[in-house]
């Protein structure tokens, strides 16, 4: 029994010793990083802060970041790889799908320009604060116009 016990020892311990020389014989890869500018198409000098920019590659690495003030944003530590990027800022109209490469150890610069998008909610708000006071001023002119016809009587 303590035989059976020893051998199985040194079979898995065997097969840790495999495991392990195979990845030191291996590189690893060097990260990159993907960085660049959003930016409003009508005036391209005119950035876009707090833009929501999220990421996808291979293996299922995704996350997000924002860009800054300056319309600036980094996303860095990258595996190489295909990657995705989906832009939402507020006002514009999002951009999905949008494809860039990271290479190894490399930069990839990707600036991303998005278009103004009307508030249609904005319009909406304003259109009915202009029908309510519509509303209450035409209900004081029926109302004076109605008392200055029962007084007439």
């Amino acid at each position: 029994m303590r035989s059976h016990f020893f051998l199985i020892i040194c079979i898995i311990g065997l097969f840790c010793i495999m495991a392990a020389s195979e990845n030191a014989g291996q590189s690893t890869e060097e990260v990159g990083l993907i960085r660049g500018i959003i930016t409003d198409t009508a005036n391209r000098s005119m950035p876009i802060p707090e833009a929501n920019i999220h990421y996808s590659g291979r293996g299922g690495l995704q996350g997000n970041v924002v860009s800054d003030e300056a319309g600036n944003y980094l996303i860095p530590d990258l595996p190489p790889g295909a990657y995705a990027l989906d832009v939402t800022a507020e006002g514009y109209a999002p951009r999905q799908g949008l494809s860039t490469a990271v290479l190894e150890g490399r930069e990839s610069v990707f600036n991303i320009p998005l278009r103004p998008q009307p508030n249609f909610l904005g319009q909406i708000t304003q259109n009915r604060i202009a029908l309510v006071i519509f509303g209450f001023i035409l209900g004081l002119v029926i109302g004076f116009l109605l008392a200055f016809m029962i007084k007439s009587k």
